[in-house]
Protein backbone atom coordinates (compact mmCIF):
# COMPACT_ATOMS: atom_id res chain seq x y z
CA UNK A 1 0.00 0.00 0.00
CA UNK A 2 0.93 3.58 -0.73
CA UNK A 3 0.72 6.42 1.59
CA UNK A 4 -0.21 9.55 -0.28
CA UNK A 5 0.36 12.73 1.75
CA UNK A 6 1.75 16.32 1.86
CA UNK A 7 4.91 15.98 2.30
CA UNK A 8 6.11 19.16 3.58
CA UNK A 9 2.95 19.74 5.66
CA UNK A 10 3.71 16.69 7.87
CA UNK A 11 7.03 17.91 7.93
CA UNK A 12 6.31 21.02 9.69
CA UNK A 13 4.03 18.70 12.05
CA UNK A 14 6.71 16.29 12.99
CA UNK A 15 8.95 19.60 13.35
CA UNK A 16 7.05 21.79 15.57
CA UNK A 17 6.15 18.48 17.30
CA UNK A 18 9.70 17.83 18.27
CA UNK A 19 10.61 21.60 19.26
CA UNK A 20 7.57 21.12 21.24
CA UNK A 21 8.05 18.08 23.26
CA UNK A 22 11.87 17.11 21.99
CA UNK A 23 10.70 13.91 21.13
CA UNK A 24 11.54 12.16 18.05
CA UNK A 25 8.60 10.76 15.14
CA UNK A 26 8.69 8.90 12.03
CA UNK A 27 5.73 8.23 9.71
CA UNK A 28 6.82 3.78 8.32
CA UNK A 29 4.44 2.82 5.49
CA UNK A 30 2.30 -0.47 6.19
CA UNK A 31 5.40 -2.46 5.71
CA UNK A 32 7.51 -0.80 7.89
CA UNK A 33 9.45 1.07 5.49
CA UNK A 34 10.51 4.70 7.10
CA UNK A 35 8.71 7.15 4.56
CA UNK A 36 9.47 10.47 7.31
CA UNK A 37 10.84 11.72 10.14
CA UNK A 38 12.28 14.50 12.40
CA UNK A 39 14.67 14.63 13.42
CA UNK A 40 16.24 13.07 10.06
CA UNK A 41 18.35 10.64 12.20
CA UNK A 42 18.12 8.62 14.99
CA UNK A 43 20.13 9.82 18.25
CA UNK A 44 23.58 9.61 19.07
CA UNK A 45 22.94 6.66 21.48
CA UNK A 46 20.43 4.37 18.98
CA UNK A 47 22.91 5.28 15.87
CA UNK A 48 25.65 3.70 18.04
CA UNK A 49 23.81 1.04 19.20
CA UNK A 50 22.90 0.22 15.07
CA UNK A 51 26.15 -0.03 13.87
CA UNK A 52 26.95 -2.94 16.27
CA UNK A 53 24.87 -6.36 14.22
CA UNK A 54 23.59 -7.82 17.06
CA UNK A 55 22.18 -4.44 18.86
CA UNK A 56 21.15 -3.16 15.53
CA UNK A 57 18.50 -6.78 15.33
CA UNK A 58 16.86 -6.31 18.51
CA UNK A 59 16.41 -2.95 17.57
CA UNK A 60 14.57 -3.96 13.95
CA UNK A 61 13.04 -7.38 16.23
CA UNK A 62 12.10 -4.35 18.74
CA UNK A 63 10.44 -2.34 16.13
CA UNK A 64 8.82 -4.79 14.14
CA UNK A 65 6.89 -5.98 17.76
CA UNK A 66 5.54 -2.54 17.85
CA UNK A 67 4.14 -2.62 14.92
CA UNK A 68 2.45 -6.16 15.42
CA UNK A 69 1.04 -5.52 18.58
CA UNK A 70 -0.09 -1.88 18.16
CA UNK A 71 -1.96 -3.35 14.59
CA UNK A 72 -3.42 -5.79 16.75
CA UNK A 73 -4.86 -3.63 19.05
CA UNK A 74 -5.92 -0.25 16.92
CA UNK A 75 -3.91 1.83 19.63
CA UNK A 76 -0.84 3.52 20.55
CA UNK A 77 1.46 1.09 22.02
CA UNK A 78 3.46 2.94 24.41
CA UNK A 79 6.81 0.56 25.62
CA UNK A 80 10.51 0.18 26.46
CA UNK A 81 12.72 -0.77 23.59
CA UNK A 82 15.69 -3.54 24.30
CA UNK A 83 17.96 -0.66 25.25
CA UNK A 84 15.42 0.76 27.87
CA UNK A 85 14.09 4.06 26.24
CA UNK A 86 10.58 4.50 25.80
CA UNK A 87 9.38 4.52 22.81
CA UNK A 88 5.33 4.48 21.11
CA UNK A 89 3.94 3.41 17.87
CA UNK A 90 0.60 4.39 16.54
CA UNK A 91 -1.19 2.42 14.32
CA UNK A 92 -2.43 4.66 11.24
CA UNK A 93 -6.01 3.24 9.86
CA UNK A 94 -8.46 3.74 6.97
CA UNK A 95 -10.88 1.72 6.26
CA UNK A 96 -10.70 -0.86 8.84
CA UNK A 97 -7.20 -1.35 7.45
CA UNK A 98 -3.96 -0.11 8.76
CA UNK A 99 -2.06 1.86 6.09
CA UNK A 100 0.91 3.06 8.11
CA UNK A 101 2.78 3.98 11.94
CA UNK A 102 3.79 6.79 13.48
CA UNK A 103 6.65 5.91 15.74
CA UNK A 104 7.51 8.71 18.84
CA UNK A 105 10.69 7.94 20.69
CA UNK A 106 13.93 7.86 22.10
CA UNK A 107 13.81 9.19 24.98
CA UNK A 108 14.02 8.37 29.30
CA UNK A 109 11.61 7.89 32.33
CA UNK A 110 14.80 7.50 34.64
CA UNK A 111 14.30 10.20 37.34
CA UNK A 112 18.23 11.70 37.15
CA UNK A 113 21.24 12.02 35.05
CA UNK A 114 22.56 9.57 37.08
CA UNK A 115 20.03 6.54 36.59
CA UNK A 116 20.31 7.71 32.63
CA UNK A 117 24.00 7.08 32.86
CA UNK A 118 23.51 4.09 34.13
CA UNK A 119 20.92 2.88 31.82
CA UNK A 120 23.21 4.14 29.01
CA UNK A 121 26.18 2.26 29.99
CA UNK A 122 24.37 -1.01 30.73
CA UNK A 123 23.22 -1.48 27.30
CA UNK A 124 26.31 -0.32 25.82
CA UNK A 125 27.78 -3.20 28.34
CA UNK A 126 25.48 -5.41 26.88
CA UNK A 127 27.02 -5.42 23.69
CA UNK A 128 31.04 -4.69 24.64
CA UNK A 129 30.45 -1.46 22.88
CA UNK A 130 33.29 1.03 24.59
CA UNK A 131 31.24 3.23 27.56
CA UNK A 132 33.95 5.50 27.14
CA UNK A 133 32.25 8.35 25.28
CA UNK A 134 29.19 7.92 27.39
CA UNK A 135 29.32 11.60 27.94
CA UNK A 136 28.19 12.03 24.36
CA UNK A 137 25.08 10.57 24.58
CA UNK A 138 24.19 11.77 27.37
CA UNK A 139 24.98 16.02 26.39
CA UNK A 140 24.33 15.62 22.84
CA UNK A 141 20.44 15.10 22.97
CA UNK A 142 17.68 16.56 24.83
CA UNK A 143 14.79 14.35 24.09
CA UNK A 144 16.81 12.37 27.00
CA UNK A 145 16.37 14.45 29.56
CA UNK A 146 12.83 14.75 28.70
CA UNK A 147 11.17 12.67 31.35
CA UNK A 148 8.12 10.76 30.12
CA UNK A 149 4.89 11.88 31.21
CA UNK A 150 0.99 11.77 30.57
CA UNK A 151 1.55 14.55 28.75
CA UNK A 152 3.77 13.92 26.32
CA UNK A 153 1.63 10.55 26.22
CA UNK A 154 -1.38 12.69 25.24
CA UNK A 155 0.15 14.93 22.38
CA UNK A 156 1.44 11.39 20.76
CA UNK A 157 -1.65 9.91 20.85
CA UNK A 158 -3.32 13.55 19.88
CA UNK A 159 -0.17 13.47 16.76
CA UNK A 160 -1.26 10.26 15.88
CA UNK A 161 -5.21 10.56 15.85
CA UNK A 162 -4.32 14.02 13.60
CA UNK A 163 -2.05 12.27 11.24
CA UNK A 164 -4.64 9.05 11.10
CA UNK A 165 -7.42 11.48 9.78
CA UNK A 166 -4.87 13.47 7.28
CA UNK A 167 -4.36 10.09 6.00
CA UNK A 168 -7.51 8.58 5.43
CA UNK A 169 -8.39 12.19 3.22
CA UNK A 170 -5.09 11.30 1.40
CA UNK A 171 -5.11 7.21 1.39
CA UNK A 172 -4.08 5.66 -2.13
CA UNK A 173 -3.52 2.20 -2.99
CA UNK A 174 -1.58 0.87 -6.09
CA UNK A 175 -2.19 -2.50 -6.57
Amino acid sequence: MKLDFDQQRLLNLMKDFHLLTGIRIVLFDDEYQQLLSWPEHDCAFCECMKQHPTAKEFCNQSDILSFSESKKSKNLMIYHCHAGLIEATMPLIFNHVVIGYLMFGQISDVESELALQQLITTSLEKYDIDTDTIHQYLSQDDAYTAYFSRIAHNLMESAAIYYGDAAQYTHEVYH
